[in-house]
């Protein structure tokens, strides 16, 4: 090529020649090697983007985990805060009713006493 042509675009004719090729055949491989360097960084993107999903995922799932644990934790205190409401409600009866069983021979007895 002269100097001159310095800034021309080869046809797909005359790279064929340089190449050994049919004009058909290097449009096919200049297709393919554009293709090639146009997907490369759209690759290196969406592995990028899978990573940043696959390790959401996993934190998710973590805490998944821990949201389950502190399920479990807070039903054993909400049984626990049950089984202490009954025992708090069956001692009250009992101090209700030694209290009553204390009082009812002291008015009896007072009124004795005194003639009533």
């Amino acid at each position: 090529m002269p100097d001159g042509d310095q800034g021309r675009r080869l046809s797909y004719q005359e790279l064929g020649e340089a190449l050994g090729r049919t004009a058909n055949a290097t449009r096919d491989l200049m297709t393919r090697e554009t293709v090639e360097l146009l997907l490369a960084p759209l690759r290196e993107q969406l592995t990028v983007a899978n990573q940043r999903a696959d390790s959401a995922e996993q934190r998710a799932d973590r805490e998944r985990g821990r949201a389950d644990s502190v399920a479990q934790q807070l039903a054993a205190v909400e049984t626990e805060l049950i089984a202490t409401r009954v025992e708090a409600a069956g001692l009250r009866c009992k101090l209700a009713k030694a209290a009553s069983d204390l009082a009812a021979p002291l008015r009896f007895g007072w009124r004795r006493g005194f003639g009533r």
